[in-house]
């Protein structure tokens, strides 16, 4: 986002280009749980990869805004099959009893590798200019691509798994108890986050005054706490078998990560939100992921990928008028709006979920 502003940007273009990231990011979920059903999570997982590289080549290249917004559009969609191709991957290797275990020891593995680079990408930034992180990225995305090229078995085509669908998608929220509570309270919940998500970085260089490289920080605060909370908690969620208390505190966690923000003072608090964040996103994602492993059996692709979908999508409404909210109120106010929706949110999510469990 600050690639955007420092490109001519208005905080308004800002709140359009997330929206339009969001959109593709919640594709690209349906999309990447479709390839990965019918062509295996490997192939999927390596699409993401080589989606990186070509996001990472057009921020290196940017001269406008356009090409920046082009780049965040394949990050979101190299994103989303990286996701879904993890998904697949641990949740046919895992059974029912060590799933949300198994999740844990992948985020665990990812934040541990994303733990130097954001604030390496930070110090690069402050010493030469924000394009200096991606010169050093590019060779390195490249590299690990051609490593992925070479080591994916790319499998034969599933024949007997059934075409992505409307009436598909209906097929597994049927079979899938439970989840559609759990898919509205995550619709209400991104659709609030996208107030906020796009001017953390905003926020910290034009009202907090903060250099490059403690921005960069917020990245590894985030990767931190991931580590920190994804194995043990997850190991917590198997031997309880329970996943609603785990949904529940990391969402709650997650609005009280808002508030730091919304009412900060100085920059390390934006840090310490992102460290929260860190525990929130880490918690309710490897519990929900676990839990509809848990529920949908044979669809379970199809069912995260219909979750994590509905949750961007609805995602890609609120930015626009996030954008439009920060430049006429100020840029606090849309962590402000932020936080009573995500207040409201986790208490929808208390009250209407209600755990299933396996027959």
């Amino acid at each position: 986002m600050l690639l955007l502003r420092s490109l001519g940007a208005s905080l308004q273009t800002v709140g359009f280009v997330a929206s339009f990231y969001n959109l593709v990011l919640g594709l690209s979920f349906l999309l990447g749980a479709g390839l990965a059903d019918k062509f295996g999570g490997r192939l999927v997982f390596l699409l993401g990869v080589l989606f990186t590289v070509l996001a990472s080549i057009s921020y290196v290249m940017a001269v406008s805004w356009l090409y920046v917004a082009v780049g965040m559009m394949l990050g979101r969609l190299a994103w989303g099959f990286r996701w879904t191709s993890s998904f697949s991957l641990v949740s046919e290797a895992a059974d029912e009893k060590s799933r949300a275990t198994s999740f844990g020891v992948l985020s665990t593995v990812q934040y541990v590798g994303s733990t130097a680079g954001p604030v390496i990408g930070g110090v690069l930034a402050y010493r030469y200019d924000l394009k200096a992180p991606f010169y050093l990225a590019v060779p390195l995305l490249v590299l690990s691509a051609s490593i992925a090229l070479l080591k994916v078995d790319v499998g034969s085509l599933r024949r007997n798994m059934p075409t992505l669908s409307l009436q598909r998608i209906r097929n597994v929220l049927r079979k899938a108890r439970g989840v559609g509570p759990l898919i509205t309270t995550n619709m209400v919940a991104q659709f609030f986050f996208e107030f906020g998500n796009p001017f953390y970085m905003i926020l910290m260089k034009e009202s907090l005054c903060c250099p490059e490289y403690l921005i960069g920080l917020t990245a590894s605060a985030l990767s931190v706490g991931s580590i920190i909370a994804g194995l043990p908690l997850g190991l917590v969620s198997d031997r309880t078998g329970r996943r609603k208390p785990f949904i529940c505190v990391s969402l709650a966690v997650a609005t009280v990560a808002v508030a730091f923000t919304a009412f900060s003072v100085t920059p390390w608090m934006v840090v310490a939100t992102f460290f929260l964040f860190g525990v929130s996103n880490v918690v309710g994602i490897n519990t929900v992921s676990a839990y509809l492993a848990d529920m949908a059996g044979s669809e379970k692709n199809m069912a995260y990928g219909v979750y994590i979908m509905a949750g961007w999508l609805t995602a890609s409404l609120s930015p626009p008028a996030a954008g439009f909210i920060a430049e006429t109120y100020g840029l606090r106010m849309p962590f402000l709006v932020n936080l009573g929706g995500l207040t409201l949110a986790t208490l929808i999510l208390v009250v209407a979920f209600k755990e299933e469990r396996c027959r």
